[in-house]
């Protein structure tokens, strides 16, 4: 080991970096591969949209028909539901937005309450 050092000469050797080099490259293949099956992951997700191959769709005239009767069954019963709620709200609005009705007052409250009038005056003292 001290003739390493000791010659000035003498180049030190580079294995150390090729490793790390081929490592490195090793973890970008890595990095790339996850890339590409996540890529290919939302493209399956994506072909499954009603919109993927629309063109091809329209060829294709049962395909097209059954689309059609499909989505515009999900669309009418979505706007029923969405009316029902709406009507549901509504109402409730409604009611919150009526007058409180007074609360009626029990007998003995009642009977105390004229007996505190008998004795005001709409006379002020100065």
């Amino acid at each position: 080991m001290a003739r390493f050092w000791s010659n000035p000469y003498r180049v030190p050797d580079q294995s150390w970096n090729k490793i790390d080099t081929v490592s490195m490259l090793k973890k970008l293949a890595n990095e790339l591969k996850q890339a590409l099956s996540q890529l290919d992951k939302k493209i399956r997700f994506i072909k499954k949209d009603p919109s993927w191959d629309f063109s091809k769709k329209q060829a294709n005239a049962k395909k097209m028909v059954a689309f059609e009767e499909k989505t515009g069954f999900k669309l009418t019963t979505d706007m029923l539901n969405l009316t029902i709620k709406q009507k549901n709200l509504q109402s409730q609005i409604e009611i919150w937005s009526k007058p409180a009705r007074p609360s009626k007052q029990s007998p003995a409250n009642k009977h105390q309450s004229n007996r505190n009038k008998r004795y005001q005056t709409n006379y002020r003292h100065f």
